[in-house]
């Protein structure tokens, strides 16, 4: 299925996209895919052999045509989806009627998706490539076997392999405690020999395995805030903002009015200006439950006021990069009206203990759930 055609039918009927809010739009994309697909074929089924891949020879009915007379065409095999009147079989049957929009907004809106990041247990090389020069450093790892770091230099910075979650005991009254601690591609073997062995090794006492975790874990909180581990020592955002269709529409026009010749979104944002309060307000009450940086809000927020009479173009700008703010993922730095919003780093990991791990099948069909400490 040609991407272009989706992207049309989305325009023709204003189901705008803008792939800056979340993730949705991947399966969003999938969805109508599927419904401008089959309804092609049905309305043109002479066409099976340029859009059914796999089923017949290597064939292009549109071969001799250059890419601008290929777009021409395309958009006049849409044509039929803005007729008043229903398309209909010879039989009879409906092949498309206007009234389908409504089922197809109402599928848009559902959000009942898993966004999957693949897990990984770190593999290669055992650090960093950089040799660090000699030192009284004892974190150097050696070049080679034999050569002392404090002659010679070494490496630094191991690649952690995954993160285990355990508990041991300490003190004279021995209390319970839980850590955590990175397992690098160095120490793997060593570990997967014999675990206990190993924290012992490191000082704890009367180790306890709970849990082995790769890079992108998801884990969720009982409020719903949910992380990603990216390492024993820091975490990454979860979950996905979503916002009503009316305020997509204002981002999608805020971003195409910073294109030339776009005078039609440029009329659209300075007519729908007064939304842009929604927006802000709909990031900060997610941000204080999920993204959790509350000086970065009360910046944001200041920000905002102080540019109230700002361009509309300057607006429309740092709307659209205020959304990297909750998106999901590694937290990153971004400008809002022309000042740096610094990122947000989840340096406490400790946390994860109260959390429930979610294990995702890479298709995202299903998953399974499991509390750290019962």
């Amino acid at each position: 299925m040609k991407a272009s055609l989706t992207s049309q039918f989305r325009s023709i009927f204003g189901l705008y996209k803008v792939r800056e809010v979340n993730d949705y739009h991947h399966g969003q994309d999938a969805y109508l895919n599927c419904v401008v697909a089959t309804t092609l074929l049905k309305v043109y089924p002479n066409l099976a052999p340029e859009f059914v891949y796999g089923e017949y020879p290597k064939f292009q009915t549109f071969k001799e045509n250059k890419a601008t007379a290929k777009a021409i065409i395309y958009t006049n095999l849409l044509r039929f989806f803005t007729e008043d009147e229903p398309r209909f079989t010879k039989d009879g049957e409906i092949l498309w009627s206007n009234s389908y929009l409504k089922t197809i907004k109402k599928e848009l809106n559902y959000h009942q998706m898993n966004i999957v990041k693949k897990v990984e247990v770190q593999k290669g090389g055992f650090s960093k490539e950089s040799i660090k020069p000699k030192g009284p450093s004892n974190k150097l790892i050696p070049v080679k076997n034999g050569l002392d770091p404090q002659k010679y230099g070494g490496f630094d910075s191991p690649i952690v392999a995954y993160t285990v979650l355990f508990t041991h005991e300490k003190g004279k009254k021995p209390l319970i405690k839980q850590e955590i601690l990175g397992i690098t591609i160095m120490e793997k073997t060593r570990f997967e020999q014999n675990p206990i062995l190993f924290l012992e090794e490191k000082g704890f006492l009367r180790p306890r395995v709970l849990m082995k975790l790769p890079k992108y874990t998801l884990y969720e909180f009982p409020e719903g805030r949910r992380r990603l581990l990216a390492s024993a020592k820091e975490a990454q955002k979860g979950n996905q903002m979503v916002l009503p269709e009316h305020l997509l529409t204002l981002l999608y026009h805020a971003k195409q009015c910073l294109l030339p010749n776009q005078s039609e979104s440029l009329a659209y944002v300075e007519q729908h200006q007064p939304e842009f309060q929604e927006i802000l307000e709909r990031v900060v009450d997610f941000a204080e439950v999920h993204t959790l940086a509350k000086s970065k809000v009360q910046q944001i927020v200041k920000l905002f006021e102080a540019n109230q009479t700002a361009d509309v173009k300057e607006i429309a700008a740092s709307f659209i990069q205020l959304m990297q703010f909750n998106a999901m993922g590694a937290p990153s730095t971004f400008k809002f009206f022309q000042k740096d919003i610094e990122r947000a780093r989840y340096t406490s990991i400790k946390e994860i203990f109260d959390a429930t791990i979610i294990y995702q099948s890479t298709t995202g069909l299903y998953e399974t759930r499991r509390k750290v400490v019962d």
